[in-house]
C-alpha cells in the first residue's frame, strides 16, 4: 500500500484481504486463478470477473458508492476502486 492512501481506504483493502484469506481463497483459486474478485467487505459481498474492469464494474453496479477492494485470484497483487 502506497503512503498516500487514506486510513479508510486501507481499512476497507485490511477487511476484504481479511474476508479472501478466511473464506474465499480456498473456494476461488482452484477454479477461478488468473480471473478477479472484488469484495464490498461491509456485506461480505463479492463480485467475479474475467477482467478487473468486469469485476470492479460488477460490483459498483450493486455498490456505487462505497470503496471496494479487487483481488487478482491466485496472486498478492490487488486495487481499489
Amino acid at each position: 500500500m502506497g503512503p498516500n492512501i487514506s486510513e479508510e481506504k486501507r481499512y476497507t483493502i485490511q477487511r476484504a484481504q481479511a474476508i479472501y484469506d478466511s473464506s474465499l481463497r480456498q473456494e476461488l483459486d482452484p477454479s477461478y486463478s488468473g480471473k478477479y474478485v472484488s469484495i464490498e467487505p461491509d456485506s461480505g459481498d463479492y463480485f467475479l470477473g474475467e477482467s478487473i474492469f468486469h469485476a470492479i464494474d460488477a460490483a459498483l453496479t450493486k455498490y456505487p458508492k462505497r470503496l471496494i477492494h479487487t483481488i487478482r485470484i491466485g496472486e498478492q497483487r490487488s486495487t481499489m476502486a
